[in-house]
């Protein structure tokens, strides 16, 4: 499973189960901005990432079948690489090794996880912006925040900036560090137009973050 449910029981933060982390230099996340929505058509949508050539062949073998797909022939012009030369693995260093470029799909669940960088700062209040008092957030029974401005919000609603995010899908592009490589324009417009909703990005590190736990 991924990071647990968000429901109306008070969490705690635990590090991520080693099947939701990538054992590369990280992952990029993509999700609805809205932590609820689920692509309507995800068979519809998955095609349509294959035709604009961001996922190739599915893969085998130890990596997850359903969910993982090699490289497509596109993938470099919708993602792009920061610096003067990046290294992407292609190929596994070994059998069974999620340590290389890939893409994998994450979910759907019955209600939104939570995915929490073990880098991320406190998060940002939605109404006055300052940040939440402590820097690993207490989370009471309802999962909001109250803000000393007297903001009381969901824990979704908060900024964690790219070191957090929440979802009941996701799209994951793995062994990307944190801020090597941007979703293109072109690449977020489709998601946009495929789901008629907007999308957001956040970023894992080595080894995962963390995620409340029911």
């Amino acid at each position: 499973m991924g990071g647990a449910p968000l429901n109306r029981h008070s969490i705690k933060t635990l590090c991520l189960e080693n099947n939701d982390v990538s054992d590369g230099n990280g992952q990029l996340l993509l999700t609805p901005a809205d932590p609820w929505q689920v692509p309507g058509d995800l068979p519809g949508l998955l095609d349509g990432l294959a035709r604009i050539g961001l996922t190739g062949a599915r893969l085998t073998g130890e990596t997850d079948s359903e969910t993982a797909w090699s490289l497509g022939e596109r993938f470099l012009t919708l993602v792009t690489f920061l610096g003067c030369s990046p290294f992407v693995r292609i190929e596994p260093p070994s059998p069974g090794s999620r340590a290389f470029c890939h893409v994998r799909a994450l979910g759907p669940w019955a209600a939104p996880r939570a995915w929490i960088s073990r880098l991320a700062g406190a998060p940002r209040c939605p109404a006055c912006r300052k940040r939440y008092p402590s820097v690993t957030p207490h989370f009471d029974p309802n999962l909001s925040l109250t803000c000393p401005c007297g903001r009381i919000a969901p824990l979704w609603q908060w900024d964690f900036k790219d070191r957090g995010g929440f979802g009941r899908w996701l799209l994951s592009l793995e062994d990307i560090f944190p801020n090597e490589a941007l979703p293109g324009d072109e690449l977020m417009t489709f998601l946009a137009n495929q789901t008629g909703s907007s999308w957001r990005f956040f970023y894992l590190p080595p080894g995962g973050g963390s995620r409340g736990l029911a």
